[in-house]
């Protein structure tokens, strides 16, 4: 009897002993994979006057990838210049009286900032609250601030002069899944493609579900043919007309795992 208990306690040893070894090829499988397939590291620029912008990185499904943002761009350059135009009568107005000459009080009047509209600034990936007069209904992604970095997986490589809206019908997709990046983000990839960005930005296209984004395509294609003998008057860039305006880009740090 006590030989049969030994004999036991010697089959429960090597039992436990084989799966305490297969754990550890098991694991040390896995540290030698990781080395050999450590996580690629890239950085992506994205252009805020461009539409969807392939960053020629692809991706499988399950994989999963880090998407890390930062940088500043501006949506009404415009803005940009009416505000440098207003910091001279400003400084001027506002200075103790006899600071300045009357040729220099002259030369910068302050009826330059009465005239002058800018209160949009420089915004990073998390963009900006303001709301607009007529184009919110016309965002890529209503709900979402303007200028917040978005980002897709697109089966296929796509212009980024191309329509925004036209791309994503043909390949299927809706303008909802669109992945809003404003911060760090870890993602799973959904499906086989392109990981592609673009900002969030008013689009007027046929393709929208907003009937304000067509009418207003439509009428600005309509001031097109009007305007087209005319040489000096060349409105292009439809859809991507209020693109055309933005100033500077998002880097974004993209760290893939296989």
């Amino acid at each position: 009897m006590s030989h049969n208990k030994e004999n036991i306690k010697q089959l429960v040893y090597l039992f436990v002993a084989g799966v305490m070894g297969l754990l550890l090829v098991l694991t040390g499988m896995s540290i030698l994979a990781k080395q050999m397939n450590p996580p690629q590291v890239q950085t992506i620029i994205v252009d805020a006057t461009a539409g969807f912008q392939n960053s020629y990185i692809r991706v499988k499904k399950g994989q999963k990838i880090t998407l890390e943002p930062e940088g500043r761009i501006n949506l009404a350059f415009n803005q940009i210049s009416n505000r440098s135009k207003s910091i001279k009568p400003l400084i001027i107005n506002n200075a103790p009286s006899g600071t300045f000459t009357p040729e220099i009080i002259q030369r910068y009047p302050l009826t330059i900032v009465d005239e002058a509209h800018f209160n949009r600034n420089w915004i990073t990936p998390e963009g900006e609250s303001t709301q607009s007069d007529f184009l919110d209904e016309c965002k890529l992604r209503p709900g979402l601030n303007w200028g917040t970095l978005l980002a897709v997986i697109l089966p296929q490589d796509v212009s980024s002069q191309a329509d925004p809206f036209q791309v994503l019908n043909n390949q299927g997709i809706n303008n909802m899944q669109l992945l809003h990046v404003n911060r760090k983000r870890n993602i799973e990839v959904q499906q086989n493609g392109w990981l592609t960005f673009i900002i969030n930005e008013a689009v007027l296209s046929p393709y929208s579900s907003s009937d304000k984004s067509k009418i207003y395509y439509n009428s600005l294609k309509t001031a097109e043919q009007k305007l087209s003998s005319n040489a000096r008057h060349n409105i292009g860039s439809i859809p991507l007309i209020w693109f055309s305006d933005n100033l500077g880009s998002f880097r974004v740090r993209v760290i893939t795992n296989y």
